[in-house]
């Protein structure tokens, strides 16, 4: 009703200002009638004008009378006081027979839970804005401030249910409505200062209940207010206890512990340890797969992992296919290639590492020709004659295409790479092969001489080009060791070394002679000694002889 008053108040006075103002614009403009304008603006423009006054001058007279009989809170040491109750206390101490009284509330005081001020520090009420003033409105959001400055200056146990009301009904607001979300954000302080020490004990569980009374919380929003912060701190531990584990060996004790301690439902914990756990081991797996490359040694320490936290890679993340390819990547670059069973026939000596059905392509120049076919125009010169203008010479452009020349199986042996097509069968040997370039659909090969082709597969093209690459890069290496070929002595034509030649040596040098480095033995001698290559190459001949011999 004070409301729908107010209302009818603001619209008077809007449409007694706009009669007001639109008649005296009107008497000024046409002065005809003076006396009857003058009528009209007191009757409809200042009569409206002083009844919205009347009406808001009735209701605040009734407000005064409301806000008298209604406990006004200020600000003091201890926080927001009610205004009453401070000037008794002030006369109780003046007066000295309340001093024991006074006393045994100060004792109350210093008693009571700190936590309780900690957690509900006192708040200024919030000034209502001009259009809440005018209309005599209290903000909403004071009664969870009240409820708030209650519980940081009372015992929580000492706070009733009808102190609560009291709020609630001053402030014509229910808590479960509009102010629901800032009612629960006072539970979930209070909640937050249990959970800091990650233990919840029964007398805490208690005094959680009450409160959630206090501010009429169901159980289900208490439960969810619980197990979300629960679960934060929860997750939080797990994933320490994973980072800090070696091999996936974490603190299941302790983490049980925690999960029975901060009173977290075993159906929510074991969907955050499955989480927790899943994303450990992808993080793991993002670490071994290098260049999408896995190797052996880190697959097996990736596999203890997953067994250790007993649980396998979702499948969604990543398929056993992709696994399998990483892993015949590191193969290929590092490991020993798999010789292929194919049914050519091929020396003893020479291996055969992949084969794979393809199309032979090589540049070919190729020559067009264009006929004329811009504007003409055809004059007649005489009966059946006519003279044409424009040229119409044909003309030849010449360019260079990728075509197909074959079709066939390519063979990538320790050799060479075989080709057996259908119009004729090719070789080229890995020695003539100065670089490779991969593509999406095939490897190009560029040689020493002659055209470079390009092979092209329908799939797997980065295996085909990978391969290749090792097998050039074995060849380099076989041919290397080959070309240093130490000169063979018998035992009655060497040099004799000394006694302690093999105490004195240096180490490293001995075993890149042991390890049939000997290229590299050479390089390490002749640049630590700063001898020539000839003195170093025979020097290294004659440590590798005595060696060969003491093997015998």
């Amino acid at each position: 009703m004070k409301i729908f008053l107010k209302i009818i108040a603001i619209l008077l006075f809007v449409f007694g200002g706009l009669v007001t103002l639109g008649g005296t614009i009107v008497m000024i403009d046409k002065p005809n009638d003076i006396v009857a304008d003058v009528i009209m603006i007191v009757i409809f423009g200042i009569t409206p004008i002083l009844g919205g006054v009347l009406i808001i001058k009735h209701q605040r007279r009734n407000k005064t009378k409301i806000e008298a009989s209604q406990p006004q809170y200020i600000k003091g040491e201890k926080g927001f006081v009610n205004e009453n109750q401070a000037n008794i206390q002030q006369s109780q101490l003046n007066n000295p027979d309340h001093f024991e009284k006074v006393n045994n509330l100060q004792s109350y005081n210093n008693n009571r839970p700190s936590e309780m001020a900690d957690i509900f520090q006192t708040k200024a009420l919030k000034r209502p804005n001009a259009f809440q003033q005018l209309l005599k409105i209290n903000p909403k959001i004071n009664a969870v401030i009240e409820i708030n400055n209650l519980l940081g200056t009372k015992y929580l146990h000492d706070i009733k249910m009808a102190d609560i009301q009291e709020i609630s009904t001053r402030y014509k607001t229910n808590l479960r409505g509009s102010l629901l979300k800032d009612v629960k954000e006072l539970y979930t302080r209070y909640l937050e200062k249990f959970l800091k020490d990650y233990l919840l004990t029964d007398e805490d569980c208690k005094n959680l209940v009450y409160l959630s009374q206090l501010l009429v919380l169901q159980e289900k929003e208490v439960a969810e207010l619980h197990n979300k912060l629960a679960s934060e701190i929860y997750k939080r531990i797990f994933d320490e206890a994973l980072y800090n584990s070696k091999l996936g060996k974490y603190n299941e004790e302790y983490v049980d512990k925690l999960k029975k301690d901060i009173r977290l439902p075993n159906e929510i914990a074991d969907k955050i340890s499955y989480a927790c756990r899943q994303n450990y081991l992808l993080s793991q797996f993002a670490i071994i797969r290098k260049d999408e490359k896995i190797s052996p040694d880190d697959w097996n320490e990736f596999n203890e992992i997953a067994k250790n936290l007993n649980i396998t890679l979702d499948s969604d993340s990543v398929s056993n296919a992709k696994i399998e390819r990483m892993k015949l990547n590191w193969l290929i670059e590092n490991g020993e290639l798999p010789v292929k069973q194919v049914s050519i026939n091929l020396p003893a000596t020479e291996h055969c590492y992949y084969y794979a059905n393809i199309e032979w392509l090589e540049t070919r120049r190729v020559t067009k020709r264009v006929n004329y076919s811009g504007a003409s125009y055809r004059m007649k010169i005489a009966k059946g004659l006519y003279y044409r203008v424009g040229s119409i010479s044909p003309q030849r452009i010449t360019s260079d295409e990728l075509q197909v020349i074959d079709k066939g199986t390519v063979y990538v042996t320790n050799k060479r790479i075989l080709f057996t097509g259908a119009v004729k069968n090719t070789n080229i040997p890995l020695s003539k092969i100065l670089s490779i370039t991969p593509y999406s659909d095939g490897v190009g090969i560029e040689k020493d001489s002659g055209k470079s082709p390009i092979l092209r597969v329908s799939n797997n093209s980065d295996i085909l080009a990978m391969i290749i690459a090792r097998v050039i890069k074995d060849s380099l290496q076989t041919k290397s060791n080959s070309e240093y070929m130490p000169i063979e002595t018998s035992v009655e034509n060497k040099t004799p070394l000394s006694n302690n030649l093999f105490g004195n040596e240096d180490k490293e040098l001995i075993q890149l002679i042991e390890a049939k480095e000997l290229l590299k033995a050479v390089k390490y001698y002749k640049e630590k000694n700063n001898v020539g290559l000839a003195e170093a190459k025979k020097y290294v001949d004659e440590i590798y002889a005595n060696l060969k011999n003491r093997n015998r």
